[in-house]
């Protein structure tokens, strides 16, 4: 049976994005999403919940998060489960945690004033495809 090990999420950047370099030189980004549930419960009370999903980009998109995205722009990210294990140096005990590794971004909203003059390079996001979402879908 077929494995299929792919996220979509569209949120906000929490922080500003952490540009870092392998000691091999490979760019590596961090940054966190923040995507936000909105329903009415059983009592008509209207109900927010939060989700934070921690993304780690590699190579050319890691350095293009870094240099366009900043805390508070919304983006649109696919990506895989990715699961990070590691031992927690003061206890002892291990740790583990699930992050997405990203595949392919779009860039949500309009540009901002500031930056203006300079727009994301289309090399970003060759290797993604576009999605549209559509309100007549029934789902």
């Amino acid at each position: 049976m077929p494995n299929l090990n792919k996220v979509l999420l569209m949120g906000n950047i929490v922080r500003e994005p952490e540009l870092r370099y392998t000691p091999g030189g490979t760019a590596v980004c961090d940054f966190t999403l923040a995507i936000n549930h909105k329903w009415t419960d059983k009592d008509e009370q209207a109900r927010e919940e939060t989700t934070f999903a921690g993304v780690t980009a590699w190579d050319r998109k890691a350095e293009v998060v870094c240099e366009y995205c900043h805390k508070g722009d919304p983006l649109f990210v696919e990506g895989r489960l990715t699961q990070e294990n590691w031992e927690d140096k003061e206890t002892g005990k291990k740790r583990e945690k699930t992050k997405v590794t990203l595949v392919a971004m779009e860039f949500l909203g309009g540009r901002k004033e500031e930056s203006a003059q300079t727009a994301p390079p289309p090399a970003a996001n060759t290797e993604q495809e576009r999605y549209e979402i559509d309100d007549d879908i029934p789902f």
